[in-house]
């Protein structure tokens, strides 16, 4: 049975480095995940990555051919890493949809988490120069 791995980095909790430095690295997966940095994306397309978020993302596709598409997929264990299922106003729904799919694997969610405030300065701090 396959095993599914997925990576919901909230926003300034490392996800970035983690994306471009570490998951693609790891031998025993199949890096199904964003590509660091975002704009290199289109040219690393993975069909399980772009059929499970287009579900995701949108409701759109059919679970019968991303399920297809998973489980043609050469590698036992799956690693998905996505930020943006947790930073928008339908974030709810988009894990709902995630549910739908993972659900029929052995899977595990990986959350990645930051204090707040520590999260808010960095922010900050990345975007200063655009208020000026």
């Amino acid at each position: 049975m396959k095993k599914i791995f997925v990576h919901i980095g909230l926003p300034k909790t490392g996800t970035t480095t983690l994306q471009k430095n570490f998951f693609p690295n790891i031998d025993t997966f199949d890096y199904c995940g964003v590509h660091q940095p975002r704009v290199q994306q289109k040219k690393n397309n993975n069909p399980v990555y772009n059929n499970i978020m287009q579900y995701v993302n949108s409701g759109a596709g059919s679970l019968k051919r991303i399920l297809n598409v998973i489980n043609n997929n050469a590698n036992e264990q799956i690693l998905i890493s996505e930020e943006m299922l947790t930073v928008s106003e339908n974030w709810l729904q988009k894990l709902k949809r995630l549910f739908e799919v993972v659900s029929h694997y052995d899977y595990s969610i990986i959350v990645t988490v930051r204090d707040p405030l520590k999260a808010t300065f960095s922010y900050y701090i990345e975007t200063y120069e655009r208020f000026f």
